[in-house]
């Protein structure tokens, strides 16, 4: 295989999946209470896995958080296109940003990021 050659996405085993999702709760937690300065040693301690688990599935934190962040914006997406069946545009649109407040209300790393986006 060369060095630029893709790398294909294998599924993952299902122990491997079950941390991966365990790492994302905990990580999920711990960057809405702590923001962008959280550690991934304090996810891989709420997650009840190594620190070695973490980086294996997100080698930065950056990659951590841009997952955070597309999951987030994922569960959104999906609910505002439920919303599309509604008659009224006007309570289609308010029901999906009350949502995405809703989402993102108390996620102290989801604002820090999006406050970031403005500079």
């Amino acid at each position: 295989m060369s060095p630029t050659a893709p790398v294909l996405d294998k599924p993952l085993r299902a122990d491997a999946r079950r941390n991966r999702e365990k790492v994302l709760a905990a990580a999920r937690a711990v960057f809405a209470d702590q923001g962008v300065d959280a550690q991934m040693d304090d996810v891989a301690k709420r997650a009840d896995v190594g620190v070695g688990t973490v980086y294996r599935h997100f080698p930065t934190k950056e990659a951590l958080l841009n997952a955070l962040s597309d999951e987030l914006f994922a569960v959104v997406a999906v609910h505002t296109r439920t919303l599309l069946t509604l008659e009224d545009p006007w309570e289609a649109f308010t029901r999906a940003m009350w949502f995405g407040a809703e989402k993102t209300a108390g996620d102290r790393a989801f604002t820090e990021i999006m406050a970031a986006q403005r500079k």
